[in-house]
């Protein structure tokens, strides 16, 4: 009897059926590789969209929001990342709304870089023309007159809120803050947000 079985386990048809098993084996480990790492970035992609949203809200809730520089909106785009992952999951029209979503942010983030950075430039230069003016004043008046003088001209400085901010990054910032539209309460949102929680 042992013999039957040996010769049945070392047959053609026993391996065929080993091979075929490990084969669907690795399939499956495959699928449930690929359905985890699609439900990662699903979460990945959902909880940075929420980030986004809320920042930029910050920003159009702020009273004066084209001097609001220092909220980041975006480190990474992950749709740029994932997007593969979910091209069966959204039509043409949810998957191009999703793009527009991280482009808006995208360019609203690329806009603040370049304002925050003018502001930096114009903080220092303004500094510098402050230093030398200051330094003008003491070589050319006696102390007390300087301390006057001095004081004055900090006033105006400490006062003046005229930015020399460059018009076009500016008008650029507000468009694309006006064209955001927040994504999570669509459709698309909804899905991203399904895939995230499947299991």
């Amino acid at each position: 009897m042992s013999e039957s079985i040996l010769d049945v386990l070392s047959s053609d048809l026993a391996r065929n059926i080993i091979s075929i098993g490990a084969v669907l084996t690795a399939f499956i480990i495959y699928m449930l590789n690929k359905r985890d790492k699609k439900r990662q970035a699903a979460i990945i992609l959902y909880l940075e969209i929420q980030e986004i949203e809320k920042n930029i809200n910050l920003i159009l809730k702020s009273e004066n929001n084209l001097k609001r520089y220092d909220i980041k909106i975006l480190s990474t785009n992950s749709w740029n990342i994932y997007k593969n992952y979910f091209a069966l999951d959204f039509n043409k029209n949810e998957y191009d709304a999703l793009s527009n979503f991280y482009f808006i942010a995208e360019s609203i983030e690329n806009e603040r870089k370049t304002l925050e950075t003018l502001m930096l430039v114009e903080g220092e230069a303004k500094t510098k023309k402050l230093q030398e003016t200051l330094v003008d004043l003491a070589k050319n008046m006696d102390k007390e007159r300087y301390l006057v003088e001095k004081n004055r001209v900090l006033d105006i400085s400490v006062k003046e809120t005229f930015s020399f901010l460059m018009d076009r990054p500016s008008n650029k910032y507000a468009n694309y803050l006006s064209q955001f539209k927040e994504i999570t309460i669509t459709t698309v949102g909804n899905k991203i947000r399904k895939i995230a929680k499947a299991v």
